[in-house]
């Protein structure tokens, strides 16, 4: 009976050991230190959010311009590829090559709408050629008594977002500008 608990003490110490391998490898992989692709990293300025994951670049303006103050205005303006705008976020995608512009609008009521202008880099010109801009998003104020805000969402990669609170400084329309945070970043 001795040479049986012995034994069994062994088998005991193997399978835990097994079961301590599996959940540190498990604990690295949840953690994005193995995987395909680098790790996501992030850096934030007085002026800039930016999020670099798997070759893809977003980069926020911590202050951004409210470029429309109706859903209509933006509609049209967003679809116009000869209007260059001052995108409030910007993803640079490594594959497909290709940059997509996030562009923003208060509208009276207190919506934010979001604006989605994407060019593709075309190898032949050297240069992004406009592809589409359309209406992405739109988002009511979390709460209209209070100076506006709403949390917006911006995928960077397949596996990293980066999640937003968007503040106005008041709840009076037109605004002018508008203050990006980030509430969690990669």
């Amino acid at each position: 009976m001795g040479g049986g608990t012995s034994r069994d003490t062994r088998l005991t110490m193997r399978a835990a050991r097994v079961i301590l391998v599996a959940f540190a490898v498990l604990a690295v992989a949840s953690t994005g230190a193995v995987g395909e692709g680098p790790l996501a990293s992030s850096t934030i300025d007085r002026v800039h959010i930016v999020v670099r994951s798997e070759g893809n670049e977003l980069i926020a303006r911590r202050r951004a311009a409210v470029l429309y103050g109706s859903l209509e205005q933006a509609t049209r303006e967003v679809a116009d590829p000869k209007r260059a705008m001052a995108a409030a976020i910007r993803v640079m995608r490594k594959f497909p090559a290709e940059m997509v512009e996030y562009l923003f609008g208060v509208t009276r009521e207190g919506v934010l709408i979001v604006g989605e202008q994407t060019r593709r880099f075309d190898f032949r010109e050297r240069r992004y050629v406009f592809v589409r801009g359309e209406m992405a998003r739109a988002y009511p104020a979390l709460d209209p008594t209070e100076p506006w805000k709403w949390l917006v969402d911006i995928s960077v990669s397949r596996e990293t977002s980066v999640h937003f609170e968007v503040r106005a400084e008041r709840n009076a329309w037109p605004l002018e500008t508008v203050d990006i945070s980030p509430i969690r970043l990669p």
